[in-house]
């Protein structure tokens, strides 16, 4: 015997967007692993866009450079001290620039089911990711993606199926 368990509004967990620190100036080619020990986070955490093309690269005085975002800072205060704290630090030949921010979101992670306040996950167990809508239970912004309560009278518009597609072909074919 089964049990499905919905989550009503009153049981409904928010769960904040964490923090993120974009890392500017770093060197051409600098690698996860420097980061990881500049940093003291570990190497997952770590989105490095490293510009090996002199095309790709952002040019900051004079020089072309790297960047990288730390994420998974689980809130603004920590993020903006260790942003704070390692900001002119040399890694090489290049003082870097750190800022805290919110993390960008790719639409595709986030929960449908959470979206609608059903989802029978949690963060932790979740395949999708979890952010909380900051009126979840009456905001009105039928773009809004986040998650919300079952008390929420307003219905998104669809997103795009990709992920659907996507899952469904990659299934299909392993």
């Amino acid at each position: 015997m089964s049990f499905v368990c919905l989550v009503l509004a009153e049981d409904y967990t928010t769960y904040e967007r964490p923090y993120a620190i974009h890392v500017t100036d770093l060197p051409l080619r600098v690698t996860s692993e420097e980061i990881s020990q500049i940093f003291e986070v570990p190497i997952a955490t770590i989105l490095l866009h490293p510009c090996f093309r002199l095309e790709q690269s952002h040019v900051a005085n004079g020089r072309s450079s790297s960047e990288a975002w730390i994420t998974n800072r689980k809130d603004e205060k920590t993020a903006r001290a260790l942003a704070e704290k390692k900001t002119g630090t040399f890694v090489r030949t290049n003082k870097i620039q750190c800022k805290a921010m919110l993390e960008p979101i790719n639409e595709e992670e986030l929960c449908e089911n959470f979206q609608k306040g059903q989802c029978l996950y949690n963060m932790e167990t979740c395949y999708y990711k979890h952010f909380s809508c900051s009126e979840p239970d009456t905001c009105d912004d039928e773009y809004c993606w986040f998650g919300h309560t079952n008390k929420r009278t307003t219905i998104s518009v669809s997103r795009s199926k990709y992920r659907k597609n996507n899952l469904f072909f990659f299934v299909t074919f392993i």
